[in-house]
This record gives C-alpha cells, structure tokens and sequence, in this order.
C-alpha cells in the first residue's frame, strides 16, 4: 500500500520528534512528490530547513508555499524571517 502526501507528513513529524532530521526532509520531499501543490507540505519542509539552519532550502520552500497558497500568509511570515536569518547570520535555531 502506497502511503498518502498526509501519511507521509505525519512521519515526517514523528521523525522530527525523534530528532531524525533526514528521514523527516525525505517524507515531506516524498509528500511533495505526491502533492505538488500541497503549499502545507512545502511550508513544513521549509520550517525544518530553517530549523536546520538551511535558510536557501528554507527559502525556496517558503516561496513555493507562499506561491501555491497566496492567501495564507504563514509563509509569507516565515519567508521574511529567514531572510532576516541569512542577512545576520542566525541560521541555525536547532543543533543538526
């Protein structure tokens, strides 16, 4: 049985709860395989690039998000954060 873009998310977080940091980006990237216009998916994946200290991944997520859901301004919040991050230089909010 072929997991769905939810399911898969889902494990991404039980991934990130267990500080799995690689296993949770390959959900949310098979998640977004799936569902290429899920703007949730790539708004997670964004969060945990961030989080890493990933601010480009983080950023070409929070765009795409931002771009699929123009109305939903959580990525467009989270974009402007990260660009703040990369300009001084506070990349990394989690130890990876």
């Amino acid at each position: 049985m072929m997991e769905t873009a939810a399911e898969l998310c889902r494990r991404a977080i039980d991934h990130e709860e267990g500080e799995e940091w690689d296993e949770a980006i390959a959900c949310y990237t098979r998640a977004i395989e799936l569902a290429p216009d899920w703007a949730d998916a790539h708004l997670f994946r964004g969060v945990l690039h961030d989080q890493m200290g990933q601010l480009d991944k983080a950023l070409v997520n929070f765009n795409q998000a931002s771009r699929l859901s123009p109305a939903d301004n959580t990525a467009k919040k989270l974009r402007a954060e990260a660009r703040v991050e990369r300009a001084c230089g506070t990349g990394s909010k989690r130890n990876a």
